[in-house]
């Protein structure tokens, strides 16, 4: 379905599998993972690349990463100009 993030689609996926062993065990392991979904944390229904993961990551960390950045943009800049 457009506009479903890839890990909620596959927790409805795994939610509604026709064969009972793929589903979740139970109701508890549903909530969980569709916990992590709305937390913004890795589910356990999807299995996702290092980019997803990467993006993932950044959306719930965003503050700590422009801070690093901004960091090694003035450790940089001290290196190249001063030599230390």
């Amino acid at each position: 379905t457009p506009g479903v993030p890839r890990p909620l689609r596959a927790v409805c996926e795994k939610a509604t599998a026709e064969r009972p062993e793929d589903r979740y065990p139970g109701v508890l392991e549903l909530a969980a993972d569709a916990g992590r979904f709305l937390e913004g944390r890795r589910v356990e229904a999807h299995a996702e690349g290092v980019l997803q993961r990467a993006a993932r990551l950044y959306a719930r960390h965003k503050v700590a990463f422009w801070l690093i950045v901004a960091y090694l943009v003035v450790r940089g800049s001290l290196l190249f100009f001063t030599g230390r």
